[in-house]
């Protein structure tokens, strides 16, 4: 097993800290410019439609949407 360093721990943390600054500094675009609505709107149509295929599909597959989901989510919050 493979142990980190402090170094490691740092860089890791301070990646964290800009992926959620970069998020918030976008939140708090969208709520000024008021279209944090439509945002959480399309969040909860991905995620809806996701739920809805992985539970039409789970008898007969076993789906794993956990990577390109989120991908897909951060395309909708910072590609518009």
């Amino acid at each position: 097993m493979m142990t980190w360093t402090p170094i490691v721990y740092f860089f890791a943390l301070m990646l964290i800290l800009l992926i959620c600054g970069v998020l918030g500094y976008a939140i708090a675009v969208y709520v000024l410019n008021g279209l944090i609505m439509w945002y959480i709107g399309w969040f909860l149509l991905i995620i809806g439609f996701f739920t809805v295929v992985t539970l039409c599909l789970r008898k007969t597959h076993h789906l794993h949407m956990h990577h390109y989901t989120i991908g897909m989510i951060l395309i909708v919050m910072f590609g518009y």
